[in-house]
């Protein structure tokens, strides 16, 4: 079943959960943006509520296809019109059919083959009510199934949170190493702000056909939106930066050493004797170059009001 239209006149700044498809992720449901509601007093309201024994939803629009167990107690929630709520006749079977239809296992390939609407795509209750899933003879071999997985997600939801904090730290470590508010021992002196064009010098790259770029040359070949591809010819070897001059990820910046060609939708930059191309590579990641790209039909990095931008230098390389 799913929930039904009509449902914004009942929301609320607090009350009953109201379970959307953004709240359906893969294999958990998530409350990190929450919505809730004042639900309707009658049939409506108690046809859309979730009950005790639930423990599957798959979202039917938007995240189509995104199937998660309700693995907690839920005092009184609702669905919207684009989640699905499946009741199963035995509830513990939840956990099972969850992980046969999510991502990467075998089932999950019925749901996009059953979406409809190229806008818009979605999945009808007859779609979810016609998927064929394979069960174990026994609830437990199912059950031990669902078990190992979900403690894989465990461990894998432990190390997320790792990495979130760490780059956290990492944010934390760039702003102040970047201003100047935290010197490694030994260093001193003032920074100073100087323009690109004194610690680096930029060039545009070179045309290339697709004809010229493959699978099995010997280079790399990178363009505006990173590699295109390898070709044949090469650039002399050297400690290099690229930007994207061009393309949806204008303004991306890679340190490179290996030869490599570079296209035309690239700009290439070498660092002047006083700096170093690791560090410029660094300090161009949190400058955010692709807002000073240039409007017109095809927008992009002029190298010209690269060079002229200013940064804060340390004074020693």
């Amino acid at each position: 079943m799913s929930g039904s239209r009509g449902w914004a006149a009942y929301c609320s700044d607090h009350g009953a959960l109201f379970i959307c498809s953004q709240n359906v992720r893969n294999g958990r449901l998530s409350f990190d943006d929450s919505s809730f509601v004042s639900p309707p007093i009658g049939t409506e309201g108690n046809r859309s509520r979730v009950k005790r024994d639930d423990r599957l939803t798959i979202s039917t629009r938007n995240s189509v296809g995104n199937v998660a167990i309700i693995d907690c107690e839920l005092n009184e929630a609702y669905i919207s019109q684009h989640v699905g709520l499946i009741r199963l006749p035995v509830p513990k079977l939840g956990y099972h059919v969850c992980r046969f239809l999510s991502l990467s296992s075998p089932g999950n390939s019925q749901i996009w083959a059953s979406q409809s609407g190229q806008s818009r795509p979605r999945l009808t209750l007859q779609n979810l009510q016609d998927f064929l899933i394979v069960l174990p003879p026994s609830q437990p071999e199912q059950r031990a199934i669902a078990a190992a997985l979900s403690d894989v997600d465990t461990l894998l939801d432990g190390l997320t949170r790792l990495i979130a904090k760490k780059r956290d730290l990492k944010q934390a470590a760039r702003q102040q190493l970047f201003t100047g508010q935290s010197r490694f021992p030994g260093f001193y002196g003032e920074w100073e702000v100087k323009s690109l064009a004194t610690v680096c010098s930029i060039n545009s790259g070179y045309t290339i056909t697709s004809e010229n770029i493959d699978q099995y040359s010997s280079y790399p070949c990178y363009g505006g939106n990173g590699l295109r591809g390898f070709t044949a010819c090469s650039t002399p070897r050297g400690r290099h930066a690229l930007i994207g001059r061009q393309g949806a990820l204008r303004g991306t910046v890679l340190a490179i050493e290996e030869k490599f060609f570079a296209s035309e939708h690239a700009i290439v930059v070498t660092a002047s004797a006083t700096a170093d191309i690791q560090w410029l590579t660094h300090r161009w990641a949190r400058m955010n170059l692709n807002q000073y790209s240039e409007s017109s039909a095809q927008p992009g990095l002029s190298a010209l009001k690269i060079l002229n931008l200013g940064i804060a230098v340390p004074p020693s390389k």
